[in-house]
């Protein structure tokens, strides 16, 4: 039989079809050479040949389909083997043919091809009759499946992505695809996406035929379809047939074109599909810009407008709603140069926009952290000047949006320049304040290291002063003031003097100082903090002071209002008389009187002696007026009762309610950022205070658990917990400096709160290490984690039941390698701390204690074992890919010998003992010479410059033709593999597998160069008979230098 299949005897398997064993007529049926089709047929139909026989004689491939066989087909099988006759419906050749099989019988092949989950020979009836497979899907009697799909994609592009896309055939889509995070690809994108790709003339006529299908339907559905086309265009990724940024722009154009006029009328924002612009070439972004324009051009004028500004009130003139949801859209897809000069600048050439429009453009396009962009949000703003019939409330809300925006201060100053000019220099004392406090604040910032802010380049606006206009009774000093600020920037003036010296700063803050005592009807001084310490003879004999100031007129001394009250019962009456006086201010409607009055009452409260009574009565009316107030006056409130010289710390744990009340009120405010930074430092405090004073065994305080939560995660407890404990003797209560017991209490604690455990170990295990380096600070000894480890018992039941729970896989990486290298990094550390013995004054090395060897026992747990033994399984049973975890192996060995080099270079001396863990290799043969770092004793860790990885990891696979090879050093090292048995065990069983057999290769090979021995030999010789040149490249194959890492 062999040999007439060899020789193509055509028909000599004839006498073979009674023989008697089974496995001789398989040979026969199955073969395509050794029977004829009719043979084949008259042994089928023959009432000789047994059921046996002709059921293998169904998956013969020469018997041919024709009614006779399929009738005698049907009698036998049909009933009981529909999978068999199924195997005879295969062959048919004739679409008409097989749609009546399918219907006859009561359609019982029909319902068979419906109840099996996935069908044999679906590919090659797709690939034979499509038309009619996808009458199948549609009447729901086959699901498209991916496998098969691209059969019909193949043969019959048009009817198969009409049967996709326009009848909504649902179907499977590929294991693997265009999305390679989602371990099963949508069908219907995966199809969209073909089709993009290799059939585009097809989609531009579904998206005709769709715009006419769905003409009668509701406006979601008709977006919908244009969305999800334009959609999958733009988010085709895949690397076959791909399609570039351009090619995406014209495609979505010639679709654009294909659209009706009354389609494109109802659904004209095409434009916010095309691709986001911040990380193109120019040359792309000008072709997004391009498209846009002719997306846009195509539509009627009404639209266009009502596309790009808003709807137009009915009256006419400017739009007053809000921006429009495409300027929105869009304006975020380029960048900021872009979307101003090419997109809003250009509709204004056309339209007025909204002052909606203006105000986002400025702020949310062009805002930036460094005001790169702040030119941009000048000129956004002289174009809104330039706008007609603009209230002048409006022009100072925009100016106070750049305000608050921009980073530069040449820009507010122009700004504020132009303001002036439009608005006649009529400004409110108010206004003149807020702008001065933002330049003051912007100059303290760009004076700092490092800092982004632009500095400013203009003069200081000494021509602000014209604005402010003194009252007969001013203090002194603001008179004095505001003479200085009127005295010119001359070097002979005084203020151009207090620049010189002090910078900018100075102006700022005397306009501010002015400023505050006109807007708040003050004439408390404002004390310049840190300036520079000196003899100012020098600055004052240079300037005429008499010729520019007056004589103050004389007044009576009058007695502080802020006098230190005592506690008797007449300074109460005197204290309460002045916070009467200030609530009156609270009570008042403008905002600005409402934050003095509450400034008032906190300060007044905390300059007493016995500050709990005013604390007491004032916190509960805090709380009861913090909710009705606007944000402004909320911040006011918060920053002055928890600043450091606000309301002491002792007192807030009395009145832990009413802080809760204004925790829970601030954090379901709907802006609540500028509260969260006091409360972030107020947790911060609470920490420091309650951690302090944490009885040994007890369980946290209340008033802890509330700092921990207001700090929102911000505040390292650790850090706090190792200063506290350092701290030097003073008289404060510190238990987690005097009582070693509450330190280890406190220490517990934050173990089992920040390192959780559960089902997501990953970062848990890693940051029980984290903490515990953190905590090794307290050591003053050479222990670090080692000594935490002896001290603190709890840690090693903490790192067993981590290890325990640790199933998860992003765990793995961390148990398997990271551990040993953190040990392997502990050996050096204790290393480096070498003991002087009892005679310091001599520097012998024999005076010289021995250093400590490495420290294993966290991976010499059972625990730890177990953990190990677990991933393994997990890698040999595939559950780790082949690739990622021959990988894992490869790193463990190499730690495993890192830490192995620490212990034994630590503890041993020089000499033969040596030879029982390593391997030096000193024969020259035609290898280079390298005579670099010869004696790899000769210093700790040096044995690093003589492994062959530093050889090995210089090759890839592919061998190029005109590249020189590197031969091995001459001498170099290996670690006995004694200690990588099992490791080694488990990659001879993933080379078993055949998955990723090259990348198992290559990480065998690099586990070979870091230890030798019997059984690394086998393995390597294992893995080199396991190559085969066909698969990698015959002679570019990585076997022409592979062998020798042996």
């Amino acid at each position: 039989l062999l040999v007439a299949k060899a020789a193509v005897c055509v028909g000599y398997g004839q006498k073979y079809l009674d023989h008697p064993s089974q496995t001789v007529r398989f040979e026969v049926v199955r073969s395509k050479c050794l029977l004829t089709p009719q043979d084949a047929k008259t042994a089928f139909l023959s009432g000789d040949s047994s059921r046996k026989l002709k059921k293998f004689l169904t998956k013969c491939p020469v018997l041919p389909a024709d009614e006779e066989v399929l009738e005698h087909g049907w009698s036998l099988f049909g009933e009981k083997d529909k999978e068999i006759f199924w195997d005879l419906m295969m062959k048919i050749d004739n679409a008409e043919s097989f749609d009546k099989w399918l219907h006859d019988n009561d359609q019982a092949m029909k319902e068979h091809m419906s109840s099996v989950a996935k069908l044999d020979g679906l590919p090659q009836i797709t690939a034979k009759f499509p038309h009619l497979m996808a009458k199948l899907v549609l009447d729901d009697t086959v699901v498209w499946n991916w496998y098969f799909a691209k059969d019909a994609l193949n043969s019959h592009p048009g009817m198969a992505l009409r049967t996709i896309i326009l009848d909504r055939a649902e179907g499977n889509g590929p294991k693997r695809g265009y999305v390679p995070g989602v371990a099963k690809q949508d069908f219907l994108s995966t199809a969209e996406s073909w089709g993009w790709r290799r059939q585009p003339e097809i989609m531009f006529e579904i998206v005709k035929e769709g715009c006419q299908k769905y003409a009668t339907s509701s406006d979601d559905v008709m977006r919908n379809f244009l969305r999800e086309l334009a959609s999958s265009l733009m988010e085709t990724k895949s690397t076959r047939h791909y399609l570039t940024i351009n090619q995406k722009i014209s495609y979505l154009l010639q679709m654009w074109e294909c659209v009706p006029d009354f389609v494109k009328e109802k659904h004209p924002s095409m434009a916010t599909y095309l691709p986001r612009g911040s990380d193109k070439r120019p040359n792309e972004l000008e072709r997004i810009i391009q498209a846009m324009w002719k997306i846009v051009g195509a539509l009627t004028s009404t639209t266009r407008r009502t596309l790009l500004v808003g709807q137009v009130p009915k009256g006419g003139g400017r739009p007053t709603g809000p921006v429009s949801e495409f300027m929105k859209t869009f304006g975020q897809m380029i960048p900021a140069p872009h979307a101003i000069n090419n997109f809003f600048f250009k509709i204004l050439e056309e339209y007025e926009a909204s002052t909606a429009a203006y105000k986002f453009m400025q702020s949310n396009i062009c805002k930036s952290d460094d005001g790169a962009h702040d030119t941009l949000m000048l000129a956004v703003f002289e174009k809104y000047l330039k706008v007609e019939e603009v209230p002048a409330p409006e022009l100072v809300d925009m100016f106070e949006t750049l305000l608050t925006d921009a980073k530069t201060q040449d820009v507010i100053q122009d700004a504020f320049k132009r303001l002036m000019y439009k608005l006649d220099d009529h400004v409110s004392l108010d206004l003149l304040r807020r702008i001065v406090k933002r330049m003051g604040t912007l100059q303290i910032a760009s004076e700092k290291k490092d800092s982004e802010i632009p500095k400013a380049t203009r003069p200081v606006p000494d021509d602000w002063v014209r604005f402010i206009e003194l009252p007969e009774k001013v203090s002194p000093h603001i008179d004095f003031l505001f003479n200085v600020l009127n005295s010119g920037t001359e070097p002979s003036s005084l203020l151009g003097a207090m620049l010189e010296k002090y910078g900018r700063s100075y102006f700022w803050d005397a306009m501010d100082t002015v400023l505050a005592a006109l807007v708040s009807k003050k004439t408390e001084t404002k004390l310049l903090e840190s300036v520079p310490k000196g003899n100012n003879s020098v600055l004052f004999a240079k300037v005429d002071v008499v010729s520019f100031t007056k004589v103050a007129p004389e007044k009576k001394l009058q007695k502080s209002s802020s006098k230190d009250l005592t506690g008797s019962e007449e300074a109460w009456q005197e204290y309460f008389n002045g916070i009467s006086e200030a609530k009156k201010k609270i009570n008042a409607k403008d905002p600005g009187c409402r934050i003095e009055g509450y400034q008032s009452t906190i300060r007044l409260a905390s300059q007493c002696k016995d500050k709990t009574k005013p604390f007491e009565e004032l916190l509960p009316f805090l709380t009861n007026r913090f909710n009705a107030e606007q944000e402004q006056c909320r911040t006011v409130i918060l920053e002055r009762l928890f600043a450091p010289d606000g309301m002491p710390v002792d007192l807030w744990e009395p009145n832990l309610a009413h802080l809760s009340s204004l925790w829970k009120m601030a954090s379901k405010a709907r802006d609540n950022a500028s509260y969260m930074a006091t409360f972030s430092s107020m947790g911060k405090r609470i920490l420091e205070y309650s951690l302090k004073r944490w009885e040994a065994g007890k369980e946290p305080t209340e008033f802890c658990l509330f700092g921990r939560e207001v700090s929102q995660g911000n505040t390292n407890i650790v850090n706090i917990v190792v200063s506290a404990a350092q701290e030097s003797a003073n008289n404060n209560v510190n238990r987690l400096r005097d009582d070693p017991e509450a330190l280890k209490t406190v220490a517990k604690w934050i173990f089992e709160t920040t390192v959780t455990t559960g089902d997501e170990v990953g970062l848990p295990i890693s940051k029980f290490w984290d903490t515990c380096k953190s905590f090794g600070k307290l050591r003053t000894n050479r222990l670090i984690e080692r000594g935490l480890w002896v001290e603190w018992p709890f840690l090693k039941e903490m790192w067993a039941k981590l290890l325990t729970e640790a199933s998860k896989q992003k765990a793995a990486e961390f148990i398997f390698i990271s551990i040993v290298d953190k040990l392997a990094e502990g050996g050096e550390a204790y290393m480096k701390c070498l003991k002087p013995g009892p005679n310091r004054s001599t520097s012998k090395a024999s005076d010289w204690e021995e250093p400590l060897p490495p420290w294993t026992e966290p991976i010499e747990t059972p625990e730890y074992k177990a953990a190990v033994r677990g991933i393994m399984e997990q890698i040999e049973s595939g559950e780790i890919p082949a690739k990622e975890g021959s990988s894992m192996l490869a790193r463990r060995i190499q730690s495993l010998c890192r830490l192995t080099a620490q212990n034994k270079l630590s503890i041993q001396k020089r000499g033969p003992q040596r030879q029982g863990w390593a391997h030096i290799n000193n024969h020259r043969g035609l290898r280079y010479e390298h005579r670099d770092g010869l004696d790899i004793f000769s210093s700790r860790g040096s044995y690093r410059e003589c492994m062959v990885v530093n050889w090995f990891n210089s090759k890839s696979w592919d061998f190029q033709r005109q590249s020189s090879n590197s031969a091995l050093p001459w001498r170099s090292m290996h670690f006995i593999d004694d200690f990588s048995h099992d490791e080694i065990a488990c990659l001879s069983k993933l080379l078993d597998t055949k998955q990723s057999l090259r990348a198992v290769l290559w990480n065998i090979a690099e586990a070979a160069c870091w230890v030798t021995g019997p059984v690394m030999s086998d393995l390597l010789e294992k893995a080199i008979w396991k190559m085969d040149p066909q698969f990698e490249g015959r002679a570019r194959c990585v076997s022409r230098h592979y062998p020798y890492v042996n």
